[in-house]
């Protein structure tokens, strides 16, 4: 009997074991570590190593140390399957120890680890719910350093830049490293600039704090005026001769580049304004307009206001279009639209600033811009693009409406959102195809370093085929085929219920509006009664008007991703933006709010380009500026509630 209990006891760790003896050979090169290492400290070995430590030990000497270092390393060297299991096996151990201040330790250690292993798989939802739940007074002083560093980098993902602004401060006392030093230093800057003014305003009760700032105050102020943020930041040091921020100051205050906003006096707009895309020219036009009589309410002095100059690119050749430019003195381009007319123009707009309406030409045509060949915004994630193909001193830009950028954006969304196996559904087109393409490789780069499933794409044809379609999708075909075959062995009358698959935990649909509200009922009933309702994610090519909510109330419960301007839930549409909408369509406003972004990024696209961190808040959403002259927009979230209104989703930023 006492054999028997043995083995039981011993036997959930005999698997770990069998990992660690392919070691046992040549475990003499490693030299002698008598004691377990402080964990959330550099470890000097391999999971394998504190696996075989731990067999050594005697029954009641160090195992939980041990297992636990193993776990670190499991955890950093992406060894899941075996940090669960230690997980599994270090909880059942620490619930059988009596309950003292040792064992609280080593029970909120071992939460911080489950942490660190929810981190790394890339389960930030899960981190964050854990470590809002930790109880940090028993952790050691080197362990809250690492609960300090790895709740700031869950915070600032998510926003929350009141919390990270306090974790903040209570981290860097702790650091001595120069480097780390100096990258949290960042980092605090970053989130202080991000809080209201009347909060930096606020009496700090002591003088760090109110060095900080006052810093703060100073860069919120002035970052996109450099020459004002140097002699700001300059009477800020004689004001703090003794802080010691001085010592690291953050780099975004520091060597700012010299240069001034553009200020163009004869603005070109490139548009197709007659033939079959005359709609969508005029679209771009009023948005264009619109921001530029915006501009001149708010101007005081008239005569230093640009001249705007619309050329209609229909019928017109390069030569034609190029003349014109050179006799209306043009010194800023906004435009082309169409793909075929910035391949052929806008290598010969060389010394002219220009912000394109759509994506660079593709390197593949080897089209040379200023010397440098111009990567897509599809190429933006391709690790094998060199700095040498990078166009960092080049004077166009590209703005665009990209369908891609919306799909890497959903897979980061989604990603955050907890799911590991998704499904895309798409139409079967170039459209489709290039959307599911993005979508794959952001979510390929967002799992690198981790084991996941690859994502999944259906492509459907046409509306007739969505039961077929779904059905296969969702493997109940399969279900209904084993259902048939059961009964016709048995020869009964059996109550059967179709199953669908259930390794799918959600959806991201490429869809028009149309095809939408086909395929969500199909894909609820689809859904066997056993299992929940799969959540639902969509692009912004199915978000329509729907005055009478009749649609929207269908829909309830899917989220998706749109301009902000069209997730505003006040939206107040002019007369002349109601006339864009066609068919209930919101292409023409999202073309009214593309020509409105670049009009405006006239007087931002310096700061874009040379201000670390710089962003600018327009209609399209949060807009950046890539290393390859790409400006990326941040879309925005929302989700049909019960009622057909729309509820936006605060959506969490990228983690370092």
């Amino acid at each position: 009997m006492n054999a028997l209990i043995f083995m039981k006891q011993n036997f959930r760790f005999f698997a770990l074991s069998l990992l660690a003896l392919p070691l046992t050979a040549c475990i003499s090169m490693y030299s002698n570590q008598n004691a377990p290492p402080q964990l959330f400290s550099h470890l000097e070995y391999d999971s394998n190593f504190y696996l075989y430590k731990d067999q050594l030990e005697d029954k009641n000497n160090h195992h939980i140390e041990w297992r636990m270092a193993a776990l670190q390393a499991s955890i950093q060297e992406s060894r899941f399957t075996l940090a669960q299991k230690l997980i599994d096996t270090l909880q059942k151990n620490l619930n059988a120890l009596k309950i003292t201040p040792k064992v609280l330790a080593k029970k909120s250690e071992l939460s911080l680890l489950i942490i660190d292993y929810n981190y790394k798989q890339g389960n930030f939802k899960n981190a964050k719910t854990l470590i809002d739940k930790i109880d940090a007074r028993y952790l050691p002083d080197i362990a809250f350093t690492h609960y300090l560093q790895i709740s700031i980098a869950l915070q600032v993902a998510y926003k929350e830049n009141q919390e990270a602004v306090k974790s903040l401060f209570t981290l860097l006392p702790r650091l001595t490293d120069d480097a780390i030093i100096q990258k949290y230093n960042d980092l605090l800057l970053d989130q202080l600039a991000l809080l209201p003014t009347i909060d930096l305003q606020a009496t700090q009760t002591t003088n760090n704090k109110a060095g900080w700032y006052a810093l703060a105050l100073v860069y919120q102020r002035y970052k996109v005026r450099p020459f004002k943020l140097q002699d700001a930041v300059q009477a800020w040091r004689i004001a703090y001769p003794k802080h010691s921020l001085l010592k690291h100051m953050p780099i975004q205050v520091m060597n700012f580049p010299k240069f001034t906003q553009y200020a163009p006096k004869n603005i070109a707009v490139l548009l197709p304004l007659t033939g079959v895309l005359k709609a969508a020219g005029e679209a771009v036009q009023y948005g264009i307009s619109h921001a530029y009589y915006h501009q001149l309410i708010y101007k005081k002095d008239e005569d230093s206001s640009p001249t705007l100059h619309f050329i209609d690119t229909n019928g017109a050749t390069d030569e034609e279009i190029l003349n014109k430019l050179k006799t209306l003195n043009i010194d800023f381009v906004i435009g082309p639209l169409l793909k075929n007319r910035i391949n052929s123009l806008l290598p010969k707009i060389k010394d002219t600033p220009v912000i394109i309406l759509n994506a660079f030409p593709d390197p593949k045509s080897n089209i040379k811009i200023n010397k440098k060949t111009i990567l897509t915004a599809k190429d933006n994630n391709n690790k094998d693009a060199s700095d040498e193909q990078q166009t960092n001193d080049s004077n166009h830009f590209s703005l665009t409406l990209s369908p891609e950028e919306e799909a890497r954006q959903a897979a980061t969304i989604m990603q955050f959102d907890g799911y590991k196996h998704i499904l895309i559904i798409a139409p079967q087109n170039d459209y489709g195809k290039r959307v599911v393409d993005a979508y794959s490789k952001q979510w390929d780069v967002n799992h690198s370093a981790l084991p996941y499933q690859a994502i999944e794409a259906h492509f459907f044809k046409n509306k007739a085929g969505f039961s077929k379609f779904i059905n296969d999708a969702m493997l109940t075909n399969k279900s209904k085929v084993r259902i048939a075959q059961i009964k016709s062995i048995t020869d009964l009358k059996l109550e059967s219920k179709v199953r669908s698959r259930r390794d799918i935990n959600a959806i991201y649909i490429v869809s028009k509006r149309s095809e939408l509200i086909l395929l969500k009922p199909f894909i609820n009933i689809s859904i066997s009664p056993f299992a929940s309702q799969i959540p639902l994610y969509a692009s912004s090519r199915s978000h329509s008007a729907d005055i009478t909510h009749t649609q929207n109330k269908e829909l309830a419960g899917l989220s998706f991703s749109d301009n902000n301007f069209l997730l505003t839930n006040n939206l107040k549409i002019s007369e002349t933006e109601k006339r864009l909408l066609k068919n209930d369509s919101y292409a023409a406003l999202r073309l009214m709010v593309l020509g409105n972004d670049s009009y405006q990024l006239i007087y931002e696209v310096k700061s874009l380009k040379y201000i670390k961190g710089f962003s600018y808040n327009g209609l399209l959403g949060k807009l950046t500026l890539d290393k390859n002259n790409n400006i990326l927009t941040k879309f925005g979230w929302a989700k049909y509630s019960k009622d057909g209104q729309l509820i936006e989703i605060n959506t969490p930023t990228a983690t370092e």
